[in-house]
């Protein structure tokens, strides 16, 4: 779910948007924790789940990944890895 308002202005000055399903979002939570040891909310781990998805056009680059946020509860912390509660 966009904002319009918000979205319309990103819209004008960005060059690509890449949008995530909760599914892709979780996955994002998943790897940033295997691969950095950080836990990272949904919208934190969003950024690594966006460079995962793009990764093949991203192939060779530099990128960097800016994590903000660990508003994560233990339930759904337990949910999205398989692990006790």
């Amino acid at each position: 779910m966009t904002f319009d308002l918000t979205f319309g202005i990103l819209r004008t000055r960005l060059a690509d948007i890449v949008t995530l399903t909760e599914a892709e979002l979780e996955e994002g939570v998943r790897l940033t924790l295997r691969t950095t040891h950080n836990l990272a909310e949904g919208a934190a781990a969003g950024t690594i789940a966006a460079a995962w998805k793009q990764r093949e056009a991203l192939r060779g680059q530099r990128v960097v990944c800016v994590m903000s946020g660990g508003n994560l509860n233990l339930p759904a912390l337990a949910r999205i890895t398989g692990g006790p509660a």
